[in-house]
Order: structure tokens, then C-alpha cells, then sequence
């Protein structure tokens, strides 16, 4: 086995550009979710409601979220070229824009809330009945 990982290493995989072109997908996915929870965390914190009128960026009685999305991409190159290529992709395409990756990310968000709350409440139960 490890004279497979040790040839592949030198001479290449024969998928090594599907293997870079996963890789280089993986990240960019990433970026956009890392922008997309920051978002969430903004208006969840601030207690601000998502949903809106319209889902649509380009409207002008668009949701919170989406606002929140079209101001940092003011700032952030990539987002901006992330609304302009996905905005408007319709249903079926993947752009982790519509209010379903963001009632997602609340469901995930408040349960990992919940979690932090019930280890800290069994804490002080426990070590308030060893006091």
C-alpha cells in the first residue's frame, strides 16, 4: 500500500486534474458559506428578522438576509461575483442564497445554543450539589 502512495506521489495520479478541480470547487463553496453564516450570525444576534417581500437581490423590497449579502459584497469582490454569477440561476441550481440554507443554518445555530446551554445548566447542577 504504501509503495501506491509512494509511486502516485511521484509520478501523479492519472485523476490529478479532477482531483484539483474538486479541490478548487471545495474551496470555493467554502468561501461562500463562510460569507452566508457570517450573515446569518449578523442578523440572529441582532434579533432581526430574515425573510421578506422578495427573494431576489435585485429587488428593491428584498429580504434582510439578502440585503445583508448585497452590502457585503459591496466590499467583498468575491461575493459580488458569487451575486452576479448565482443571483438570478432559478430553482435547481446551487447558490446558497434562498431562505432554505438559511433556516438551516438558524436550525444548526440554535441547536449548537441549546447544546452550550444544557452542558452549562448540567455544570452548575453538579456543582452545586457537590458545594
Amino acid at each position: 500500500m504504501f509503495v501506491l502512495k509512494k509511486r502516485s506521489v511521484i509520478l501523479g495520479r492519472i485523476d490529478t486534474q479532477l482531483a484539483k478541480q474538486l479541490h478548487e470547487q471545495q474551496n470555493f463553496w467554502r468561501e461562500v458559506l463562510k460569507r452566508i453564516v457570517a450573515a446569518v450570525k449578523l442578523l440572529a444576534s441582532l434579533g432581526i428578522a430574515f425573510r421578506g417581500h422578495r427573494e431576489n437581490v435585485d429587488s428593491k423590497r428584498r429580504d434582510n438576509f439578502l440585503s445583508c449579502i448585497q452590502y457585503l459584497s459591496e466590499f467583498d469582490s468575491f461575493l459580488k461575483n458569487h451575486l452576479e454569477r448565482y443571483d438570478n440561476a432559478g430553482s435547481g441550481s446551487v447558490s446558497y442564497l434562498s431562505h432554505f440554507v438559511c433556516d438551516e443554518f438558524i436550525a444548526l445555530m440554535a441547536n449548537e445554543v441549546k447544546q452550550h446551554l444544557i452542558a452549562v445548566l448540567n455544570l452548575k447542577i453538579v456543582l452545586g450539589f457537590s458545594a
